[in-house]
C-alpha cells in the first residue's frame, strides 16, 4: 500500500488562514494546537508549520504572546485584519411612492 499525498497549502496561504483564524476571535487566544485544530490540520509536520508561522506572526507584531504558549491578535493591527467582508447586514425598510397623476 502506497502513502497518499497530501497538497501542502503554499506558506503565504496558511499564513492569511491563521491570521484569520485569530481576527474571527479577537479576543481569545490560542496556542498553535487550537489555531491548526480549527484549521483542519492534524498530522505533526502540519502542526510543526503552524508553530513556526504563529512564532514568526509573534516576532512581525500581528500577534502578541499573551501567556506562555497563548497568543491573541495585536490589537492595533486588529481594524487591518477584521472588516474583510464589506458587507453589511440590517433591514431595509422601502414604501411605494403613488404616482402624480
Amino acid at each position: 500500500m502506497s502513502k497518499k499525498k497530501r497538497k501542502q497549502k503554499p506558506k503565504s496561504a496558511l499564513v492569511g488562514m491563521i491570521l484569520g483564524v485569530f481576527a474571527e476571535n479577537p479576543f481569545k487566544s490560542f496556542n498553535y494546537k487550537q489555531v491548526a485544530h480549527r484549521l483542519g490540520i492534524n498530522d505533526k509536520s502540519g502542526k510543526a508549520v503552524v508553530m513556526s508561522i504563529v512564532g514568526e506572526l509573534d516576532k512581525s507584531g500581528d500577534i502578541v504572546l499573551q501567556r506562555p504558549g497563548k497568543y491573541m491578535i495585536n490589537p492595533e493591527k486588529l481594524r487591518d485584519f477584521a472588516n474583510k467582508k464589506k458587507t453589511v447586514t440590517g433591514r431595509v425598510d422601502l414604501k411605494k411612492q403613488e404616482k402624480p397623476m
